[in-house]
């Protein structure tokens, strides 16, 4: 099985500081945030249809625009918001990535080229994951911006942090589903179940606001229409909301280590199941409130054997999430867990995830191939933890 290609597009531009060392570091990223957003619109188009991607005509806009792209990156590890462990992991596997779209796209490898570029969208979308939607973005894609249909711009509102945006367009899908109103646009039953993740995930990932999600998600069920999996979705949702652990973890309220710890060991590893497989969709509550847990937990004062314990529960919950909410994170949370803290006693059990993750990802018909150099790595990690 090919390996997972990984992107994080990274948009910390914000507006919202009442550091002055702060603002200043911020302000000198955002020049080079707002030339990745101008380059998102412009590509927009070709990323939302593959007629105009493969277009001749077109391919030497593409091409400067994805140059751009690779010219902008570079530049981004040289930021100081870029180097805090929740964001450092994220951008060499973005400039990587950008690297790769070129290469794909100059060997005329379209139909990979547009998955990659498309790729972005999603890409934003996990790193904006790890900021409150409070933080206001220096720069931002509004409605007059392009055109689409409601969820192609809910999707772009999303990925580029604008949640107020993406919201009104998710909630318009569900409450008109199956049709939205005079344009008689259809939705798909997967577009339809993607507004509704992704609408969770606005509310208990990023806002942790379980009251707030619950509420929407009542509001969601008195659609009738909706297909009767995606009901019943919405009822276990409900019902999990309702617990007092859950609404224990919003942002308004303390969370201490052992307290985040002792519910990740119930979550997400006794009641989530194999972190290979796909997760028991009912529980998509507790593991996005978990991962945003965690991901606070890693910008506060921490000692080395709790860093590496939130790496650990960041990967075991980003794979849980697997691809319906995010681009997995989990691998790299586990290198960073063995490479930083390998004498930490967790390091073996992320070195035993990570062999796991590989021996999965490699496996296939014809048996076990692991390449020579991902053995090579695997040795390695093996024995920084021994």
């Amino acid at each position: 099985m090919m390996m997972k290609v990984l992107f994080v597009f990274l948009f910390l531009g914000t507006t919202a500081s009442s550091n002055p060392i702060k603002e200043k570091k911020t302000a000198e990223a955002q020049p080079v945030m707002g030339v990745f957003l101008d380059e998102v619109k412009s590509l927009y188009p070709y990323i939302v249809s593959y007629e105009k991607f493969s277009s001749k005509q077109k391919e030497s806009e593409i091409k400067q625009h994805i140059e751009v792209l690779l010219k902008n990156s570079s530049q981004l590890s040289h930021f100081d918001s870029f180097k805090s462990l929740n964001f450092k992991l994220t951008t060499n596997v973005m400039q990587e990535h950008i690297a790769r779209l070129s290469e794909t796209f100059n060997s005329g490898n379209k139909i990979y080229a547009h998955w990659m570029l498309g790729s972005l969208l999603q890409g934003c979308a996990s790193c904006h994951a790890q900021l409150s939607s409070r933080v206001t973005p220096a720069y931002s894609l509004m409605p007059k911006d392009f055109k689409g249909s409601l969820f192609e711009k809910a999707e772009v509102f999303f990925a580029t942090r604008n949640f107020s945006e993406a919201l009104k367009n998710y909630n318009a899908i569900i409450e008109s589903y199956p049709k939205l109103g005079a344009s008689e646009e259809k939705v798909s039953a997967d577009q339809l179940e993607t507004a509704l993740r992704k609408k969770l995930a606005i509310f208990l990932r990023i806002e942790r606001d379980p009251a707030t999600a619950l509420v929407n998600l009542n509001a969601d069920s008195a659609n009738e229409k909706l297909p009767k999996n995606l009901r019943e979705l919405i009822a276990a949702w409900t019902k999990n909301l309702q617990r007092k652990e859950l609404l224990g973890l919003s942002k308004a309220e303390k969370h201490s280590f052992s307290k985040l710890e002792k519910l990740s060991k119930t979550w997400l590893q006794e009641k989530g199941g194999d972190s290979l497989s796909n997760m028991n969709p009912d529980l998509a509550p507790q593991i996005l409130l978990l991962s945003g847990a965690w991901y606070e937990f890693l910008t506060s004062t921490s000692t080395p054997e709790q860093t590496a314990s939130a790496l650990y529960w960041l990967s075991i919950s980003d794979r849980l999430l697997n691809m319906s909410y995010f681009f997995s994170m989990s691998d790299l949370y586990l290198r960073e867990c063995i490479e930083a803290y390998p004498k930490s006693k967790i390091a073996k059990q992320c070195f035993k995830e990570f062999e796991k993750s590989i021996e999965f990802q490699y496996s296939g018909s014809r048996g076990l191939d692991i390449p020579a150099e991902t053995k090579l790595l695997l040795n390695k990690l093996k024995k920084q933890v021994q």
